[in-house]
């Protein structure tokens, strides 16, 4: 077996045993990684499968079902300063960390008010994945009627405990447990000839409902889109709400509408389908039609290929 790349720490490599707290005191989940997502990006992604029996029904999950762990742990995003790498807190912030844990607001906004240029400063990052996890959590709750269709359904969300990881994690990373699309592929690299007009409107519809639930998808790249399964597709899911923005229940329907209009989901999400098309040289779905997306149609087949 090839050893996993660098940028996957032991505890989430294939074979790891991790120990998940589920939010609401609602029990400890025992789980075995079958395998990590790799590269990591902003949140880490395993698939993973349940070890013990004593509280699979806590969130809805049979034994020995895969599902997948998007963990949000900061010290693992990029983009980070001018070199990119990973950066472990040091003594001090860690000490500074242990402090004011549990006093998240008051420790963000007075620690380093004066710190954004810091390259080793970490509350800006904590604060980033503190938001991403809650914003999927708000996300797929809303989205409930669409789980197990055209969203991944939603176990459950919790803290992965690392206090016994080497070295040690200043705190727990939160993490969320989704359905996990094992045979399924991306608008990005499906064939556009699998994408037949029903599953097409079928993407759309669900696009459409998202709004209707009172989410705002805020990342709708092409490896955001999947099709499942890879070779024949007959279910279209929408993936990734860590950007997404769900409706306050104070916000009024034409400031909901006017919201999403300004996401632009639905015709983000036919230029995208229409240029798979373009790229391949065939003929765009009508529901995608280009006379209907302006500015599309001045968009050559060079420049659709490099996006």
């Amino acid at each position: 077996m090839n050893a996993e790349p660098p940028q996957c720490p032991a505890y989430l490599a294939t074979g790891a045993e991790l120990s998940i707290e589920l939010e609401d005191s609602a029990g400890t989940l025992r789980m075995a990684v079958v395998h990590p997502v790799l590269p990591f990006t902003s949140s880490q992604v395993v698939v993973a499968r349940l070890s013990s029996k004593d509280t699979a029904t806590a969130c809805r999950l049979a034994p020995g079902l895969s599902v997948v762990l998007k963990i949000f742990d900061p010290r693992f995003l990029k983009r980070r300063g001018p070199d990119d790498d990973d950066q472990p807190w040091s003594e001090a912030e860690l000490e500074e960390f242990q402090r004011h844990k549990g006093e998240l607001t008051r420790w963000c906004q007075t620690l380093h008010p004066d710190a954004l240029g810091m390259d080793n400063w970490e509350e800006f990052y904590f604060l980033r994945m503190y938001s991403d996890h809650a914003a999927e959590v708000e996300a797929y709750r809303m989205l409930h009627p669409l789980q197990g269709c055209g969203v991944p359904v939603f176990y459950g969300s919790g803290t992965l405990d690392l206090s016994r990881t080497a070295p040690p994690c200043a705190f727990n990373p939160r993490l969320i447990l989704l359905e996990h699309i094992a045979d399924a592929v991306s608008l990005r690299d499906i064939d556009p000839l699998l994408l037949s007009a029903p599953l097409v409107e079928s993407l759309l519809d669900t696009m459409q409902r998202l709004g209707a639930l009172g989410v705002a998808h805020g990342d709708l790249n092409f490896t955001n889109y999947l099709f499942t399964p890879a070779r024949r597709p007959t279910r279209a899911v929408i993936i990734d709400f860590a950007d997404s923005v769900s409706r306050r229940p104070d916000s009024t329907d034409e400031e909901w509408t006017r919201l999403v209009e300004e996401y632009g989901v639905m015709r983000e999400t036919r230029i995208k389908i229409a240029m798979r098309f373009t790229i391949a040289g065939l003929r765009v779905p009508a529901a995608c039609s280009p006379e209907d997306l302006p500015g599309f149609g001045d968009m050559n087949r060079a420049s659709l290929s490099s996006l």
